[in-house]
């Protein structure tokens, strides 16, 4: 007799948990919260160079890669399931319907950490192809130290942009690559630099920036900001990681220090996932069943 196991998010660790549940023979189901699975692989414009086995692989080609293994093993996959949380025995979803399940897998990525500043609200994220794809971007000013920030400027100063860097750090955080290749793009850097407050002006932003005992203003068209990657879990969730410990099982990147981000250690974490809740006891229980008011999984019109 076959086991559940309840995985919460589309992206590689539960694309991989879901995979190595199959494999070892236990009947998985996944629940995303968007339109299509892949996670933050819907966000990677440049080649993948760091995936072994496939250098240079698009990340559109690893989705639809991922999607067709889903599919030829026959896993349920439920779009525009939001779980809330998991408490007693039951997965939580939006608008109060549950289902009893004695194994979650939670994989629900990371979310860009926002700046806490007046005004910085309503600078929407942004991304850099799009920018890059605009006729005029103008001056562009990004927000962080960080690979991702400094690879950010890069792409906009190479392209001839005007690049303004701004970094509270004495230096720069990014890896030694990075920091070459941007002293080289022409970007201005500023380290050492607070932002202390972002408003709109004139069809583009005005930054107030703290060096030291000074202000400076800078005025810019853009404004990106790259300030690191947070879990995206909610208060909710982490109370049930903290409570149902024994149930829940945290993958991917929310469960990663920054610095071991990457699809290797995503895929890597959904097969630990599933190993570990075959070995537990625990979760060796009849099949499970539905409370009232979920749809049974494999009669929901969302599935693919």
């Amino acid at each position: 007799m076959r086991h559940r196991v309840e995985i919460v998010g589309g992206g590689p660790a539960g694309i991989a948990a879901a995979i190595w549940a199959r494999r070892l023979d236990w009947e998985p189901a996944i629940y995303e919260r968007g339109s299509s699975l892949g996670g933050q692989l819907n966000q990677v414009s440049l080649p993948i160079t760091d995936l072994p086995g496939f250098p240079g692989i698009r990340a559109h080609e690893l989705c639809q890669q991922l999607s067709i293994q889903l599919d030829k093993l026959h896993v349920p996959i439920f779009y525009g399931q939001e779980a809330m949380g998991y408490d007693r025995g039951y997965l939580h979803f939006a608008e109060g319907r549950c289902i009893a399940s004695s194994a979650v897998v939670l994989a629900p990525g990371v979310r860009a950490r926002r700046l806490a500043v007046p005004g910085a609200d309503l600078v929407e994220d942004v991304s850099v192809s799009d920018l890059l794809a605009a006729k005029e971007p103008g001056p562009t000013a990004v927000i962080g130290g960080g690979d991702r920030a400094v690879e950010a400027a890069c792409r906009l100063a190479e392209r001839g942009i005007a690049t303004l860097v701004i970094h509270r750090g004495h230096r720069l955080g990014a890896i030694p690559a990075l920091q070459q290749r941007l002293a080289a793009s022409g970007a201005e850097v500023l380290t050492e630099s607070r932002v202390a407050a972002v408003e709109p002006w004139a069809g583009g932003w005005r930054i107030h920036v703290d060096c030291g005992r000074r202000r400076v203003v800078h005025s810019v068209h853009q404004v990106v900001v790259r300030i690191g990657m947070i879990p995206d879990l909610s208060a909710r969730w982490q109370a049930s990681l903290n409570t149902e410990a024994d149930h829940v099982y945290l993958i991917g990147d929310a469960a990663q220090s920054a610095a071991y981000r990457s699809l290797v250690t995503a895929f890597a974490d959904g097969m630990v996932a599933v190993k570990t809740l075959v070995s537990k006891p625990i979760c060796r229980h009849k099949p499970i069943q539905d409370c009232s008011g979920m749809v049974e999984p494999g009669s929901n019109p969302t599935l693919r």
